[in-house]
C-alpha cells in the first residue's frame, strides 16, 4: 500500500475515531434517557392498576354503605311492626339485608386483597447507571486507542 493511501486510510480512521469519542457520551445518555422513561412507563402501568383497584375497592364502600342504611332501616321496621304476617316479614327483611351486607363485606376484602396484591407485585426495573456509565467510558477508551494509534502514524485529523 502506498504511503498516501496509507496517511488517507489513517486519517479516515482518525476521524471515525473522533467521530466516537465525540458521540459516545450521547448514546450513553441516549441509553440513560431510554432506561428512564421504561422505568416511568413501569410506574405508570403500577398507578393505572392500583387506580383501578382502588375504585372498584371505593365503589364496593359506597355499596356496602348504602346496604348498612337500609339494614338500620329494616332493623326499625321491625321493631315497629305490628302483626304477626308483618313482623315476619320484617324479620326475612333484616335476614336478606345482613346477607347482603356480609356478601358487600366479603367482595370488600377481595378487593382489599387485590389492592394488597398490585402493591407486592411492582417490582420497578432496576437502575443500573453503573454499567452504562462504564460502557461509555469503554467506548471513549476505545475510541481513543485508536486515535492515538492513527496519531502515532503521523496522522492528523
Amino acid at each position: 500500500m502506498s504511503r498516501k493511501a496509507k496517511a488517507s486510510l489513517n486519517r479516515y480512521i482518525s476521524q471515525v475515531a473522533f467521530f466516537v469519542v465525540c458521540l459516545s457520551p450521547l448514546i450513553g445518555l441516549g441509553n440513560i434517557i431510554a432506561r428512564n422513561r421504561e422505568i416511568e412507563n413501569a410506574g405508570r402501568t403500577h398507578q393505572g392498576r392500583l387506580n383501578a383497584a382502588s375504585d372498584s375497592w371505593h365503589s364496593t364502600q359506597w355499596q356496602l354503605s348504602g346496604a348498612n342504611q337500609i339494614l338500620a332501616v329494616s332493623y326499625v321496621n321491625e321493631a315497629t311492626a305490628i302483626g304477626e304476617a308483618s313482623k315476619a316479614l320484617a324479620a326475612q327483611e333484616v335476614e336478606n339485608k345482613k346477607a347482603e351486607v356480609e356478601r358487600l363485606e366479603q367482595i370488600a376484602k377481595q378487593k382489599e386483597l387485590k389492592i394488597a396484591a398490585v402493591m407486592a407485585n411492582y417490582n420497578p426495573p432496576p437502575v443500573n447507571g453503573r454499567s452504562i456509565i462504564l460502557n461509555t467510558l469503554a467506548v471513549i477508551i476505545a475510541a481513543g486507542i485508536v486515535w492515538q494509534l492513527a496519531k502515532s502514524k503521523g496522522v492528523t485529523a
